[in-house]
């Protein structure tokens, strides 16, 4: 086993490798296409002409054909996808809990976020096998690597003790009230991702049309439950300590949400249409943006 500095420093890597390459989609349209859900195929097949995917497959591809046509064709359903993200982050947490070899680690403050990363992802890996309504639409090796990979790195982040504490709050009032927080806005969250399943059901059948969400903190901004996502890595940040990795973390949270909000407004207003969006709707803050 590596020396607990050394992994810290192996994740701040990651950390680091994930936040450049998410922020290149900006600079470079053609890496935006390849990491957003589903659209990687008519980008490549009709702009770049390389070859249709049915031509990866014929004859006797070698292993690099294969391995190009996992990770830049749609292959893995959404709901397979998604669920195994939210179990590789309940599995991390609960190997770093045996492998590092010390139970009162979990029982101390250090021990705090671990223990709600791990409820977290565990309330999330219930709503995808249970009450969530995925597209038909499916994700490419890409996505799936990327989503995984962050799963891991975020159990790293809050199951691992080598990473240098800048500010550890002990205090029972402050970890009081990170606990009502953060089960303030899980109920939240599993509340919005509740109300958005049951749009996509009809007669209890899955609906193929959408309708605009209107429910709980859906009445003030079109995309709650991403801000209740930002609020809960903030809760659990504060609650490891302030480390390095966990601002990384952190940070690499608010610019895939915030990116994903606006899209999602953007979509919002192309299907349904700016005139038929409640005039008082924000993106992603209520009464601000």
């Amino acid at each position: 086993m590596m020396h607990p500095i050394v992994e810290s420093k192996c994740v701040t890597l990651g950390w680091l490798a994930s936040i450049v390459a998410y922020i290149c989609k900006y600079f470079y349209p053609t890496w935006s296409d390849m990491i957003s859900y589903g659209r990687i195929v008519d980008r490549m097949e009709k702009e770049y002409k390389i070859l249709p995917r049915n031509n990866w497959t014929r004859g006797n591809p070698s292993f690099l054909d294969k391995a190009l046509s996992f990770m830049l064709f749609p292959r893995i359903e959404y709901s397979t996808g998604f669920t195994s993200f939210y179990a590789i982050g309940c599995i991390m947490s609960l190997a770093l809990f045996f492998s590092q070899g010390s139970y009162r680690t979990w029982v101390t403050i250090k021990g705090y976020s671990n223990w709600l990363f791990l409820i977290h992802t565990s309330r999330r890996l219930y709503e995808s096998l249970f009450v969530q309504i995925y597209s038909k639409r499916k994700m490419h090796g890409l996505h799936w690597l990327a989503g995984s990979s962050y799963y891991v790195l975020a159990a790293c982040t809050f199951g691992l003790v080598g990473d240098h504490d800048y500010c550890s709050l002990s205090n029972a009032c402050v970890l009081f009230v990170l606990t009502v927080v953060f089960v303030w806005s899980n109920t939240q969250q599993f509340i919005c991702h509740q109300h958005l399943a049951q749009l996509r059901r009809k007669d209890g059948k899955y609906d193929q049309r959408y309708h605009i969400p209107y429910r709980g903190l859906f009445q003030y901004v079109a995309c709650p439950h991403y801000l209740l996502e930002m609020i809960i890595y903030g809760v659990l940040v504060v609650g490891r300590g302030v480390t390095r990795n966990s601002v990384l973390n952190f940070i690499f949270v608010v610019l895939n949400l915030t990116s994903r909000s606006v899209d999602s407004w953007h979509w919002y207003k192309s299907y349904f249409g700016a005139e038929r969006l409640p005039h008082d709707w924000h993106v992603l803050i209520p009464w601000v943006w």
